[in-house]
C-alpha cells in the first residue's frame, strides 16, 4: 500500500520531482529467480540509486531531504500534482556511480553491483540479448568477479548468490561446491534446481 508522497528538488537541475513511499504489498504472487531477485520489485529498502527524470542526473535517494510531504491518498496542490517520478538507474548509471563519488562505502558498492548483476538478467527476463557487445560483456564479467569478492561466504544467502555467479560464469564444479555447503532449508528448492542446471552445463538465468 502507498504510504507519503515526498516532494524532492534534485541536486543537479533543482527541478522538482514527487515519490510515493510504501509501507507495504502483496507479495504472494512474486515470480523468484536463480539470481535471488523477486518481482514485482518494490522500493522498501533505506538505500536507492534513481535518476531525474529531467536531467539524468543520478543520485542516492535516501541521502535527499524532502521539502515536503503528504499523507496517503492526500490531493497534491496543484503545483506538485504533475511532478514527475525518477526512475531507476540504468546500467550505465550504476557504472557511472560506481566510479564517481557517489559510491563512498561497501554498503553502496554492494547495492550497485548487484543491480547491475540484476539489471543485466532483467535482459534475459524481458526476452532480450543479454550483451549489446564485446565490451558490454567484459563490463558484466569485471562487475560478476568484483561482486563475488565482496559476498560472505559464511553467509547462506550470499553461498546462493556466490554459487549462481559462478554458475553464471560457468564455473559449475565451483558452483556445486558452495551449493553442498547450504542447508538452510527455505534454500532447498532453488539449491536443487541450481544443482540441475550446473549438471546439464546452463549458465543462463532461470526463473524457479
Amino acid at each position: 500500500m502507498p504510504d507519503k508522497t515526498y516532494i524532492y528538488k534534485c541536486p543537479s537541475c533543482n527541478r522538482l520531482f514527487k515519490e510515493i513511499s510504501l509501507i507495504s504489498g502483496n507479495f504472494s504472487n512474486n515470480k523468484t529467480y536463480s539470481d535471488l531477485k523477486k518481482l514485482p520489485s518494490m522500493r522498501f529498502g533505506a538505500i536507492c540509486l534513481m535518476s531525474c527524470f529531467h536531467c539524468n542526473h543520478s543520485f542516492w535517494l535516501n541521502k535527499l531531504k524532502p521539502i515536503n510531504a503528504f499523507e496517503p491518498f492526500d490531493e497534491l496542490p496543484l503545483k506538485y500534482a504533475n511532478l514527475a517520478h525518477p526512475f531507476f538507474a540504468d546500467i550505465d548509471a550504476y557504472f557511472n556511480a560506481l566510479y564517481s563519488d557517489l559510491c563512498e562505502n561497501l554498503n553502496e558498492e554492494f547495492f550497485i553491483r548487484i543491480n547491475i548483476w540484476w539489471s543485466y538478467n532483467d535482459r534475459l527476463r524481458a526476452n532480450r540479448n543479454m550483451f549489446i557487445d564485446d565490451n558490454d560483456k567484459l563490463d558484466w564479467l569485471n562487475n560478476t568477479k568484483k561482486f563475488i569478492d565482496l559476498l560472505n561466504p559464511n553467509n547462506s544467502s550470499h553461498k546462493m548468490m556466490r554459487a549462481e555467479l559462478h554458475r553464471n560464469l560457468g564455473n559449475f564444479d565451483k558452483s556445486l561446491e558452495i551449493l553442498n555447503t547450504i542447508h538452510l532449508k527455505k534454500y532447498d528448492k532453488l539449491k536443487k534446481a541450481m544443482i540441475n542446471e550446473c549438471y546439464n552445463k546452463n549458465n543462463l538465468l532461470f526463473k524457479l
